[in-house]
């Protein structure tokens, strides 16, 4: 290669190297946001048709939630009912028994030495 084509090169490398470099300066002073950047939301709505506003669906009457809180209160009350009769009937206080140290009374044929058998060939 001669000297002017390798010239041409490296200053075309050094003028792609500056931009780079002054593109990430404005990257730099840009401040970090959070969330989706500003006009997102329009770009996706004119692409994507409008949705449907969905039906409402219906909540709970208030005669059914009479009931169930009916039903929730005369649960509770079997309970508190239970609790009462568990803490009128107390069980009687156990007894404490305490052992006494005594020496070990071994049977007569627990003294004598135990027969070991004879070695297998």
């Amino acid at each position: 290669m001669d000297i002017a084509s390798i010239l041409a090169t490296i200053d075309s490398q050094i003028a792609n190297l500056q931009q780079a470099r002054a593109a990430l300066e404005r990257v730099g002073d840009v401040p970090k946001r959070r969330g989706r950047p500003k006009g997102s939301v329009k770009a996706i709505s004119s692409t994507v048709p409008p949705v449907k506003a969905s039906k409402k669906r219906g909540g709970m009457s208030p005669e059914g939630r009479a009931r169930i809180a009916a039903a929730q209160k005369a649960r509770w009350a079997a309970q508190r009912k239970l609790a009462a009769k568990s803490v009128a009937v107390k069980p009687p206080a156990k007894a404490v028994v305490t052992k006494k140290a005594s020496p070990k009374v071994l049977p007569e044929a627990a003294k004598k030495p135990v027969e070991k058998a004879p070695p297998k060939k």
